[in-house]
């Protein structure tokens, strides 16, 4: 689907799949280290490839209410729902969240994002562009989420 300015929709983006730094980190790999493997491989993967939905929930709701509840830590950090079981043992998420628990073992959960900002917008900008906030440098520059993307599915 193609949005108004001939390129992709929000709704086609997310049907053809992202491939996220959360994706390569939990690979092992750097985005650069991923081109020279694609490269010296010769060979592009053909076919359908799996569906990539991230939920990034800015304003949504806290992940101690969601998908990290704490329930073993003091009550002034945890929050009031009760964790219930998934199906991947060891994983618990919220009591509001029982769909999601059904279907659990096709999801990764990314725990370990971090930067040395304080500002929830400082944050966002690093994870979907690779730079800090500031000015964008003139070269180097990284490839977007839909740079990256787009260069994987041809």
């Amino acid at each position: 689907m193609m949005g108004s300015h001939g390129a992709p929709s929000r709704r086609g983006f997310l049907k053809r799949g992202v491939l996220t730094a959360g994706v390569l980190g939990s690979a092992g790999l750097t985005l650069p280290e991923l081109l020279r493997a694609e490269e010296s491989g010769g060979t592009r993967r053909k076919g359908r490839l799996p569906s990539v939905i991230i939920l990034w929930m800015r304003g949504g709701p806290s992940h101690i209410d969601t998908w990290d509840l704490k329930p073993e830590a003091p009550a002034e950090y945890r929050g009031e729902f009760r964790p219930i079981e998934t199906t991947v043992p060891g994983i618990t998420i919220s009591e509001h969240l029982p769909k999601s628990a059904a279907i659990m073992h096709k999801w990764s959960i990314v725990r370990s994002l971090h930067h040395n900002d304080p500002g929830h917008s400082a944050g966002d900008q690093l994870m979907f562009t690779g730079y800090p906030t500031g000015p964008i440098p003139e070269e180097n520059i990284h490839p977007s989420c839909g740079s990256i993307v787009s260069r994987q599915l041809g």
